[in-house]
C-alpha cells in the first residue's frame, strides 16, 4: 500500500518512540497505541480484532481472515521489535442492575425501588 500523509504521520510518532518498532503493512487503521516494558524496546500495539476485521473485509471469511492473521500476522515472529497483537476482554454483563439516584443493586438492596414502583 502506498503511504498516505496519515501513515507518514503515524510512522514520525511510532519513531519518536522506537525506531526499529516494526509494523504491519495494510493494519494501520488497527493501531491502537504503544506499549512499554522494563528494560524493553517499545512497540506497536494492534487491536487483533480489527484486523481480522479488515481482512473479512478484503473478501475472506471470518474463519479464514483469523486464520491468515494467525499464521500470517501475529504468528510471524519478526525479532524484538515485532508488534503486539492486543485481544480486547469481552464486555462483561452487568452483574445487576445498579440505581442512577444511589448506585445500589435495585433488585438487592436499593431503597429508591418502591417509589420508583409508585
Amino acid at each position: 500500500m502506498p503511504e498516505t500523509p496519515a501513515s507518514e504521520h503515524l510512522s514520525e510518532w511510532i519513531s519518536e518512540f522506537n525506531e526499529e518498532a516494526l509494523t504491519a503493512n495494510g493494519f494501520d487503521a488497527a493501531i491502537i497505541g504503544i506499549a512499554e516494558r522494563c528494560g524493553q524496546p517499545f512497540l506497536v500495539v494492534y487491536d487483533a480484532e480489527k484486523c481480522v476485521q479488515i481482512l473479512a473485509e478484503r473478501g475472506m471469511t471470518y474463519e479464514e481472515a483469523h486464520e491468515f492473521f494467525s499464521f500470517n500476522v501475529s504468528g510471524a515472529w519478526m525479532g524484538e521489535n515485532t508488534p503486539l497483537w492486543l485481544w480486547r476482554k469481552p464486555e462483561l454483563p452487568a452483574l445487576f442492575d445498579l440505581c442512577p439516584h444511589c448506585g445500589l443493586p435495585r433488585n438487592i438492596n436499593c431503597p429508591c425501588l418502591p417509589e420508583e414502583e409508585e
